[in-house]
């Protein structure tokens, strides 16, 4: 029921009321794990980590204190680490998921933050193994397999990471940003044409997504069709005033 509401809370006042509830509900009953953790999950898609932090650090700090054999509910550690990772707080998403690790021995989503430390820290072959057994442990990861497509990518392996994206956008056909994540690849390894063809399909799935317009503009104007780069730079800057690629592209056509 929890999750439901916050599907279905679309407008502003009706997020401000379902925050309102979930606070209510950890307020009257602080041991409720599903308020605690569904007020977590909403503070998250909030980016307001810091609330979402430190509404959990007692249960993580209760499941810490448990071996593999008690280790009980792990979705505090989970949200946890969510949260972690969109506060960009590195060292302390790395020790949390050793913890969770420690519970819970190949657990796919501790794999995919540690692969996901290890990428943006640009030490390759950790983040390679970590990815590996992150997909391993869940084969259906979204994030998972993305990720390993773009370590492929980084390596320079491009004929496997092209692979990887294809196959991803191929099973996730329905998600615009399965193929906005291979089109550019694809512009990044030059191929404009082809990462057109992706970004339209991604806007073919979600007509809102800001960012296949600016991978338009770019493939267009890195490709020479300047006419086409100001269109599509003129519709992200509609949306997006501010965007400095798209204002370089104006500028530069």
């Amino acid at each position: 029921a929890l999750a439901g509401l916050r599907r279905v809370a679309r407008t502003r006042q009706h997020r401000i009321e379902a925050e309102a509830l979930y606070a209510r509900l950890v307020r009257d009953d602080p041991q409720n794990l599903e308020a605690r953790l569904a007020l977590a999950a909403w503070y998250e898609e909030e980016r307001r980590y810091d609330e979402c932090l430190a509404l959990l650090r007692e249960s993580v700090e209760k499941t810490a204190r448990r071996t593999s054999r008690t280790r009980g509910d792990l979705r505090p550690l989970s949200q946890y680490a969510a949260c972690l990772a969109g506060a960009n707080e590195l060292t302390t998403l790395e020790e949390t998921c050793r913890r969770w690790l420690a519970l819970d021995p190949g657990n796919g989503r501790a794999l995919f933050h540690l692969a996901m430390i290890r990428f943006q820290q640009r030490e390759w072959a950790e983040a390679l193994t970590f990815a590996r057994r992150s997909v391993e442990a869940d084969p259906h990861d979204f994030q998972a397999r993305t990720l390993l497509a773009m370590i492929h990518a980084e390596l320079g392996e491009t004929t496997r990471a092209r692979a990887l994206f294809e196959e991803i956008a191929r099973d996730h056909a329905d998600q615009a940003l399965a193929f906005y994540n291979y089109g550019l690849f694809l512009l990044n390894v030059g191929q404009f044409r082809e990462a057109r063809e992706q970004f339209q399909k991604a806007l073919d799935r979600d007509p809102l997504h800001l960012e296949s317009y600016l991978g338009l503009a770019e493939a267009f104007w890195r490709s020479g069709q300047k006419r086409e780069a100001r269109a599509w730079a003129r519709r992200v800057l509609r949306r997006d005033p501010q965007n400095t690629l798209a204002r370089e592209i104006l500028r530069a056509s």
